[in-house]
Protein backbone atom coordinates (compact mmCIF):
# COMPACT_ATOMS: atom_id res chain seq x y z
CA UNK A 1 0.00 0.00 0.00
CA UNK A 2 1.61 3.59 -0.58
CA UNK A 3 2.40 5.71 1.95
CA UNK A 4 0.63 9.66 2.37
CA UNK A 5 3.00 11.60 1.40
CA UNK A 6 2.12 15.49 1.81
CA UNK A 7 -1.25 17.59 3.57
CA UNK A 8 -2.46 19.00 0.32
CA UNK A 9 -2.85 15.10 -1.05
CA UNK A 10 -4.46 13.86 2.36
CA UNK A 11 -7.48 16.84 2.01
CA UNK A 12 -7.99 16.43 -2.22
CA UNK A 13 -7.44 12.70 -2.38
CA UNK A 14 -8.62 11.04 1.09
CA UNK A 15 -10.69 13.79 3.23
CA UNK A 16 -11.66 15.43 -0.49
CA UNK A 17 -12.67 18.66 1.79
CA UNK A 18 -10.87 21.88 2.44
CA UNK A 19 -8.62 22.44 5.04
CA UNK A 20 -11.37 25.27 6.18
CA UNK A 21 -13.82 22.43 5.46
CA UNK A 22 -11.64 19.98 8.00
CA UNK A 23 -11.43 22.73 10.60
CA UNK A 24 -14.65 23.43 11.21
CA UNK A 25 -15.55 20.17 11.24
CA UNK A 26 -13.55 19.13 13.75
CA UNK A 27 -14.58 22.67 15.53
CA UNK A 28 -18.10 21.08 15.99
CA UNK A 29 -16.59 17.57 16.99
CA UNK A 30 -19.01 17.59 20.36
CA UNK A 31 -22.13 18.66 18.68
CA UNK A 32 -22.02 16.16 15.57
CA UNK A 33 -22.48 13.06 17.94
CA UNK A 34 -25.65 11.58 19.24
CA UNK A 35 -25.09 9.74 22.67
CA UNK A 36 -27.40 7.54 23.73
CA UNK A 37 -27.78 4.01 25.38
CA UNK A 38 -29.35 0.77 24.12
CA UNK A 39 -30.31 -2.15 25.72
CA UNK A 40 -29.44 -5.54 24.33
CA UNK A 41 -30.16 -8.98 25.72
CA UNK A 42 -30.30 -7.09 29.59
CA UNK A 43 -27.24 -5.19 29.38
CA UNK A 44 -26.23 -1.75 27.84
CA UNK A 45 -24.30 -0.26 25.67
CA UNK A 46 -23.80 3.70 24.87
CA UNK A 47 -23.58 4.45 21.32
CA UNK A 48 -21.79 7.93 19.91
CA UNK A 49 -23.72 7.95 16.80
CA UNK A 50 -22.09 10.93 13.83
CA UNK A 51 -25.39 13.00 12.68
CA UNK A 52 -25.39 12.09 8.50
CA UNK A 53 -25.96 15.91 8.35
CA UNK A 54 -22.92 17.18 9.98
CA UNK A 55 -19.38 17.84 8.35
CA UNK A 56 -17.76 15.07 10.65
CA UNK A 57 -19.92 12.46 9.37
CA UNK A 58 -18.65 13.77 5.37
CA UNK A 59 -14.98 13.43 7.15
CA UNK A 60 -15.29 10.02 8.34
CA UNK A 61 -16.92 8.27 5.21
CA UNK A 62 -14.09 9.95 2.87
CA UNK A 63 -11.33 8.38 5.06
CA UNK A 64 -13.20 5.10 5.47
CA UNK A 65 -13.39 4.76 1.93
CA UNK A 66 -10.44 6.08 0.59
CA UNK A 67 -7.94 5.33 3.05
CA UNK A 68 -8.67 2.97 6.27
CA UNK A 69 -10.83 0.22 4.26
CA UNK A 70 -7.45 -0.48 1.84
CA UNK A 71 -5.35 -0.91 4.66
CA UNK A 72 -4.19 -4.56 4.61
CA UNK A 73 -5.08 -6.55 7.99
CA UNK A 74 -3.88 -9.54 9.59
CA UNK A 75 -5.42 -12.87 8.78
CA UNK A 76 -6.70 -13.57 11.80
CA UNK A 77 -9.36 -10.66 11.69
CA UNK A 78 -12.64 -11.95 10.30
CA UNK A 79 -14.82 -9.01 12.19
CA UNK A 80 -15.25 -5.84 9.70
CA UNK A 81 -13.80 -7.23 7.00
CA UNK A 82 -15.73 -7.20 3.33
CA UNK A 83 -16.64 -10.54 2.14
CA UNK A 84 -16.02 -11.98 5.49
CA UNK A 85 -18.74 -13.21 8.14
CA UNK A 86 -19.22 -14.63 12.12
CA UNK A 87 -19.38 -17.73 10.17
CA UNK A 88 -15.86 -17.38 8.83
CA UNK A 89 -14.29 -16.50 12.13
CA UNK A 90 -15.79 -19.74 13.27
CA UNK A 91 -15.36 -22.31 10.24
CA UNK A 92 -10.97 -22.36 10.35
CA UNK A 93 -12.22 -24.07 14.15
CA UNK A 94 -14.64 -26.74 12.38
CA UNK A 95 -13.08 -30.43 13.57
CA UNK A 96 -10.64 -29.63 16.28
CA UNK A 97 -10.95 -31.16 19.09
CA UNK A 98 -10.69 -28.07 21.82
CA UNK A 99 -11.88 -24.56 21.71
CA UNK A 100 -11.24 -21.57 23.24
CA UNK A 101 -12.89 -18.50 23.22
CA UNK A 102 -11.59 -14.99 24.94
CA UNK A 103 -13.47 -11.74 25.04
CA UNK A 104 -11.72 -8.99 25.27
CA UNK A 105 -13.30 -6.30 27.72
CA UNK A 106 -14.86 -2.82 26.39
CA UNK A 107 -12.86 -3.46 23.69
CA UNK A 108 -13.77 0.06 21.64
CA UNK A 109 -13.09 1.82 24.73
CA UNK A 110 -10.10 0.61 25.21
CA UNK A 111 -8.76 2.37 21.98
CA UNK A 112 -7.41 5.28 22.48
CA UNK A 113 -6.84 8.13 20.14
CA UNK A 114 -2.56 7.67 20.77
CA UNK A 115 -3.19 4.05 19.75
CA UNK A 116 -4.71 5.07 16.36
CA UNK A 117 -2.02 7.89 15.77
CA UNK A 118 0.49 4.96 16.48
CA UNK A 119 -0.89 2.42 14.54
CA UNK A 120 -1.10 4.52 11.19
CA UNK A 121 2.89 5.21 11.32
CA UNK A 122 3.26 2.04 9.03
CA UNK A 123 1.10 3.55 6.28
CA UNK A 124 1.16 7.21 6.85
CA UNK A 125 4.62 9.19 7.07
CA UNK A 126 3.23 12.40 7.94
CA UNK A 127 2.94 13.09 11.58
CA UNK A 128 0.00 15.80 11.42
CA UNK A 129 -1.71 13.52 9.11
CA UNK A 130 -1.60 10.77 11.57
CA UNK A 131 -3.13 13.24 14.60
CA UNK A 132 -5.40 14.68 12.47
CA UNK A 133 -7.25 10.92 11.54
CA UNK A 134 -6.86 10.49 15.28
CA UNK A 135 -8.86 13.47 15.88
CA UNK A 136 -11.28 12.53 13.17
CA UNK A 137 -12.08 8.72 14.26
CA UNK A 138 -11.78 9.52 17.99
CA UNK A 139 -14.30 10.77 20.42
CA UNK A 140 -13.49 12.05 24.32
CA UNK A 141 -9.64 10.22 23.56
CA UNK A 142 -11.48 6.94 22.39
CA UNK A 143 -12.89 4.84 19.84
CA UNK A 144 -16.58 5.86 19.67
CA UNK A 145 -18.74 2.71 19.37
CA UNK A 146 -21.45 3.70 16.03
CA UNK A 147 -18.57 6.33 14.41
CA UNK A 148 -18.53 4.95 10.65
CA UNK A 149 -14.71 4.65 10.81
CA UNK A 150 -14.84 3.09 14.27
CA UNK A 151 -14.65 -1.17 12.74
CA UNK A 152 -11.53 -0.15 10.31
CA UNK A 153 -9.81 1.54 12.92
CA UNK A 154 -9.97 -0.96 15.66
CA UNK A 155 -8.60 -3.71 13.39
CA UNK A 156 -5.84 -0.95 12.41
CA UNK A 157 -4.96 -0.84 15.87
CA UNK A 158 -5.28 -4.77 16.53
CA UNK A 159 -3.06 -5.50 13.55
CA UNK A 160 0.11 -5.52 15.15
CA UNK A 161 -1.92 -7.63 18.07
CA UNK A 162 -2.81 -10.36 16.12
CA UNK A 163 0.54 -10.92 14.44
CA UNK A 164 1.92 -11.23 17.89
CA UNK A 165 -0.62 -14.04 18.92
CA UNK A 166 -0.20 -15.63 15.41
CA UNK A 167 3.60 -15.71 15.67
CA UNK A 168 2.62 -17.50 19.66
CA UNK A 169 0.24 -19.79 18.26
CA UNK A 170 3.36 -21.31 15.40
CA UNK A 171 5.60 -21.13 17.74
CA UNK A 172 3.46 -23.89 20.64
CA UNK A 173 4.60 -26.71 17.88
CA UNK A 174 5.10 -29.58 20.36
CA UNK A 175 1.93 -30.48 22.21
CA UNK A 176 1.94 -33.44 25.21
CA UNK A 177 -0.82 -35.50 25.31
CA UNK A 178 0.07 -38.29 27.99
CA UNK A 179 3.27 -40.03 26.98
CA UNK A 180 3.11 -38.96 23.53
CA UNK A 181 4.18 -35.77 21.94
CA UNK A 182 2.35 -33.62 19.04
CA UNK A 183 3.12 -31.13 16.33
CA UNK A 184 0.50 -28.62 15.45
CA UNK A 185 0.05 -24.90 15.07
CA UNK A 186 -3.19 -23.44 17.27
CA UNK A 187 -5.61 -21.73 15.12
CA UNK A 188 -6.48 -18.50 15.58
CA UNK A 189 -8.75 -15.65 14.71
CA UNK A 190 -10.36 -12.73 15.59
CA UNK A 191 -14.28 -11.51 15.32
CA UNK A 192 -14.17 -8.11 16.94
CA UNK A 193 -13.50 -8.42 20.62
CA UNK A 194 -14.28 -12.48 20.21
CA UNK A 195 -11.22 -14.32 20.10
CA UNK A 196 -11.27 -17.83 19.22
CA UNK A 197 -8.58 -20.31 19.42
CA UNK A 198 -8.51 -24.38 18.63
CA UNK A 199 -6.30 -27.24 18.89
CA UNK A 200 -6.25 -31.41 18.20
CA UNK A 201 -3.72 -32.18 21.02
CA UNK A 202 -3.85 -29.09 23.25
CA UNK A 203 -6.59 -29.66 26.42
CA UNK A 204 -7.33 -25.26 26.97
CA UNK A 205 -8.76 -26.12 30.35
CA UNK A 206 -5.94 -28.62 31.85
CA UNK A 207 -3.10 -26.21 30.15
CA UNK A 208 -3.52 -23.09 31.04
CA UNK A 209 -0.29 -21.55 29.24
CA UNK A 210 -1.99 -20.28 26.46
CA UNK A 211 -4.79 -18.40 28.26
CA UNK A 212 -2.10 -16.67 30.17
CA UNK A 213 -0.02 -15.85 27.64
CA UNK A 214 -2.93 -14.47 25.55
CA UNK A 215 -3.64 -12.58 28.59
CA UNK A 216 -0.33 -11.02 28.94
CA UNK A 217 -0.19 -9.67 25.57
CA UNK A 218 -3.45 -8.02 25.68
CA UNK A 219 -2.50 -6.17 28.88
CA UNK A 220 0.55 -5.08 27.39
CA UNK A 221 -1.32 -3.15 24.82
CA UNK A 222 -3.70 -1.88 27.31
CA UNK A 223 -6.57 -4.00 26.81
CA UNK A 224 -8.15 -6.72 29.47
CA UNK A 225 -10.23 -10.17 29.21
CA UNK A 226 -13.57 -10.17 30.32
CA UNK A 227 -13.67 -13.02 32.35
CA UNK A 228 -16.72 -14.30 32.54
CA UNK A 229 -17.13 -14.35 28.87
CA UNK A 230 -14.30 -17.17 28.50
CA UNK A 231 -15.39 -20.78 27.56
CA UNK A 232 -13.14 -23.79 27.17
CA UNK A 233 -15.00 -26.96 25.89
CA UNK A 234 -13.88 -30.27 24.20
CA UNK A 235 -15.44 -31.55 20.98
CA UNK A 236 -17.88 -28.21 20.27
CA UNK A 237 -18.44 -24.85 21.47
CA UNK A 238 -21.60 -22.57 20.99
CA UNK A 239 -20.83 -18.89 20.34
CA UNK A 240 -23.86 -16.44 19.79
CA UNK A 241 -26.14 -18.77 17.83
CA UNK A 242 -23.84 -20.83 16.19
CA UNK A 243 -22.47 -24.41 17.24
CA UNK A 244 -18.96 -24.93 16.43
CA UNK A 245 -18.88 -28.66 15.33
CA UNK A 246 -15.82 -31.43 15.62
CA UNK A 247 -15.86 -34.34 13.07
CA UNK A 248 -18.74 -36.42 14.34
CA UNK A 249 -20.83 -33.98 13.60
CA UNK A 250 -19.83 -33.33 9.95
CA UNK A 251 -16.93 -30.59 10.68
CA UNK A 252 -19.88 -27.98 10.36
CA UNK A 253 -21.03 -24.46 11.62
CA UNK A 254 -24.71 -24.38 12.27
CA UNK A 255 -27.37 -22.78 14.59
CA UNK A 256 -27.56 -23.72 18.10
CA UNK A 257 -30.38 -25.37 19.54
CA UNK A 258 -31.29 -22.68 22.05
CA UNK A 259 -31.57 -20.06 19.68
CA UNK A 260 -33.46 -22.70 16.89
CA UNK A 261 -35.74 -23.24 20.30
CA UNK A 262 -36.39 -19.50 20.52
CA UNK A 263 -37.63 -18.79 16.93
CA UNK A 264 -40.12 -21.85 16.98
CA UNK A 265 -42.04 -20.47 19.82
CA UNK A 266 -42.84 -17.92 17.89
CA UNK A 267 -43.64 -19.55 14.91
CA UNK A 268 -45.51 -22.15 17.08
CA UNK A 269 -47.82 -19.07 18.95
CA UNK A 270 -48.35 -17.75 15.84
CA UNK A 271 -49.34 -20.59 13.69
CA UNK A 272 -52.39 -21.59 12.72
CA UNK A 273 -52.45 -24.36 11.01
CA UNK A 274 -54.34 -27.75 12.58
CA UNK A 275 -51.81 -30.14 10.11
CA UNK A 276 -47.88 -29.24 9.92
CA UNK A 277 -47.02 -31.94 7.40
CA UNK A 278 -47.08 -30.67 3.50
CA UNK A 279 -49.30 -27.34 4.56
CA UNK A 280 -47.76 -24.05 3.98
CA UNK A 281 -47.21 -21.64 7.04
CA UNK A 282 -50.44 -19.50 8.17
CA UNK A 283 -50.37 -17.00 11.12
CA UNK A 284 -53.71 -17.01 13.49
CA UNK A 285 -55.21 -13.66 12.81
CA UNK A 286 -56.97 -13.36 16.19
CA UNK A 287 -53.61 -13.61 18.07
CA UNK A 288 -52.57 -10.72 15.35
CA UNK A 289 -55.21 -8.52 16.37
CA UNK A 290 -54.76 -9.40 20.09
CA UNK A 291 -54.18 -5.78 21.96
CA UNK A 292 -51.93 -7.90 24.58
CA UNK A 293 -50.24 -9.76 21.18
CA UNK A 294 -46.43 -8.16 22.52
CA UNK A 295 -47.44 -9.08 26.44
CA UNK A 296 -48.47 -12.42 25.20
CA UNK A 297 -45.09 -13.03 22.97
CA UNK A 298 -43.27 -11.56 26.62
CA UNK A 299 -44.47 -14.05 28.42
CA UNK A 300 -42.94 -17.02 26.22
CA UNK A 301 -39.71 -15.57 27.77
CA UNK A 302 -39.76 -15.56 30.96
CA UNK A 303 -36.12 -16.54 31.86
CA UNK A 304 -34.74 -13.51 30.03
CA UNK A 305 -33.30 -15.68 27.34
CA UNK A 306 -34.70 -12.93 24.70
CA UNK A 307 -35.13 -9.39 24.88
CA UNK A 308 -38.69 -7.88 26.04
CA UNK A 309 -40.20 -6.79 22.44
CA UNK A 310 -40.93 -3.08 23.74
CA UNK A 311 -43.65 -2.95 20.60
CA UNK A 312 -44.64 -4.67 17.64
CA UNK A 313 -41.93 -3.04 15.41
CA UNK A 314 -39.22 -4.38 17.53
CA UNK A 315 -40.93 -7.69 17.18
CA UNK A 316 -40.97 -7.61 13.52
CA UNK A 317 -37.18 -6.32 13.46
CA UNK A 318 -36.40 -9.52 15.65
CA UNK A 319 -38.85 -11.86 13.15
CA UNK A 320 -36.20 -10.15 10.42
CA UNK A 321 -32.83 -10.40 12.04
CA UNK A 322 -32.95 -14.06 12.82
CA UNK A 323 -34.34 -14.61 9.06
CA UNK A 324 -30.72 -12.95 8.02
CA UNK A 325 -29.77 -15.23 10.59
CA UNK A 326 -30.38 -18.01 9.09
CA UNK A 327 -30.00 -17.29 5.64
CA UNK A 328 -26.04 -16.95 6.75
CA UNK A 329 -26.21 -21.10 6.99
CA UNK A 330 -27.50 -21.75 3.63
CA UNK A 331 -24.18 -20.18 2.41
CA UNK A 332 -20.96 -21.82 2.20
CA UNK A 333 -20.36 -25.51 2.39
CA UNK A 334 -22.32 -26.19 5.40
CA UNK A 335 -25.89 -27.33 5.68
CA UNK A 336 -26.02 -29.37 2.74
CA UNK A 337 -29.66 -32.00 2.11
CA UNK A 338 -31.88 -32.52 4.59
CA UNK A 339 -30.70 -29.97 6.99
CA UNK A 340 -31.17 -27.21 4.44
CA UNK A 341 -34.11 -27.99 3.47
CA UNK A 342 -35.13 -27.46 7.05
CA UNK A 343 -33.49 -24.23 7.13
CA UNK A 344 -35.07 -23.23 3.64
CA UNK A 345 -38.40 -24.30 5.58
CA UNK A 346 -37.95 -22.14 8.72
CA UNK A 347 -37.25 -19.27 6.55
CA UNK A 348 -40.23 -19.29 4.45
CA UNK A 349 -42.45 -19.56 7.65
CA UNK A 350 -40.38 -16.56 8.91
CA UNK A 351 -40.87 -14.52 5.98
CA UNK A 352 -44.67 -15.34 6.04
CA UNK A 353 -45.36 -14.50 9.45
CA UNK A 354 -43.19 -11.06 8.96
CA UNK A 355 -45.61 -10.45 5.94
CA UNK A 356 -48.85 -11.07 7.67
CA UNK A 357 -47.03 -9.06 10.67
CA UNK A 358 -46.21 -5.90 8.75
CA UNK A 359 -49.98 -6.13 6.72
CA UNK A 360 -52.40 -6.73 9.97
CA UNK A 361 -50.49 -4.12 12.09
CA UNK A 362 -49.01 -1.26 9.61
CA UNK A 363 -51.12 -2.14 7.00
CA UNK A 364 -48.16 -3.18 4.81
CA UNK A 365 -49.06 -4.87 1.59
Amino acid sequence: MKKIYGWDYYCERILRKSQLFIENSLAEKENSYIVFDIRDRGKERTICQVDKTSGLYQLQNNLNRNLLAKIPLSKAAAGFVRGLSYQDYLRSHCGKKFHMRLDIHHFFDHVTEEQVIKSLEEFVQDEKIRENIGEITTFNGKLPQGAVTSPAVSNIVFRRIDQRILKYCQSVRKVREGKKFYQEDLIYTRYADDMMFSSDYLDFRRDLFVYRMIKHILKENGFSLNVKKTYMAEGEISLSGFVVGGEENGCSVRPSRKRLREINRILAYFDARRELDGCPYEADIKKLRDPRVIDNVNLMFPDGSVARFSNKKSLINYLCGYRAFLITFLKGENGQGSSQRALQGKIRNLEKLIDQCQRWWFHIE
